[in-house]
């Protein structure tokens, strides 16, 4: 009756995740311009000596907290590109397409099983590591620095959740225009968007089809992880339909 969650709420999964870049933008923004420093040195007014002030402006708990919601959005947005590509291999959730997207003679090839259940595996790892870091607090120095903010551990974490989501993202795209190439001439009668016109172009370009057989597919999703840290299929998208997000 109505499609699952993956497909139809893909807009009310997404827009949280760009608000939280926006905000997490911001804090870096500020962080990045301000006086991290102590003790903090200032001229007087008088313009006679310095006013020495010690202060906390060190302390990382903007960061830290900025770091640990952008693993947990991004590790939010890998997972929902996740179920979509499994749907893709699956023929009783695609609408038809082949099983495992799989070309040439069944039973000597097996398609992109092995591919998604990478994915799945990065989206657990991710949920691991969207554990939040800036809760985790042990005093040092003789209690003299009883509260910190682990933000180097939660900013490492985060990286971590972004380079496994890049490939996951990347294989979503790749899969789906594998999906779009096996069924071109079955369904020509219907013109894809120009926005995705463009990306289908833009990965074809980059990543021909796969119809005659397994190959090997480390390059194969390599390249897909490349186009979306290059940026090159956002690129193509925005040359069709101008700037989207």
């Amino acid at each position: 009756i109505q499609d699952v969650y993956s497909l139809r709420c893909a807009p009310q999964v997404y827009g949280p995740v760009f608000d939280a870049l926006d905000y997490i933008d911001t804090i870096i923004e500020k962080e990045t311009n301000s006086a991290t420093d102590n003790p903090l040195i200032f001229s007087k007014e008088d313009g006679e000596g310095f006013e020495i002030i010690s202060g906390g402006n060190f302390h990382g708990q903007y960061l830290a907290q900025a770091m640990d919601l952008l693993a947990m959005a991004i590790t939010d947005l890998g997972s929902i590109c996740e179920r979509r590509i499994a749907r893709l291999i699956d023929p009783t959730l695609s609408w038809g397409l082949p099983r495992n997207l799989m070309s040439g003679v069944r039973g000597v090839n097996t398609g992109y099983p092995v591919v998604q259940c990478s994915m799945s595996s990065l989206v657990m790892e991710n949920r691991t590591l969207c554990m939040p870091g800036s809760v985790d607090s042990i005093p040092s120095k003789g209690n003299s620095e009883d509260h910190i903010s682990n933000s180097t551990w939660c900013a490492r974490k985060a990286m971590s959740v972004v380079q496994n989501t890049q490939y996951i993202v990347g294989v979503e795209m790749l899969l789906a225009a594998q999906a779009l190439t096996m069924t071109e001439d079955l369904l020509k009668e219907f013109q894809l968007g120009q926005g995705t016109q463009a990306a289908y172009a833009e990965i074809r370009r980059q990543i021909p089809a796969c119809l005659d057989g397994d190959r090997w597919f480390h390059d194969d999703v390599r390249a897909a992880h490349d186009f979306v840290v290059s940026g090159s299929v956002r690129e193509a998208v925005m040359g069709a339909i101008g700037r989207f997000v």
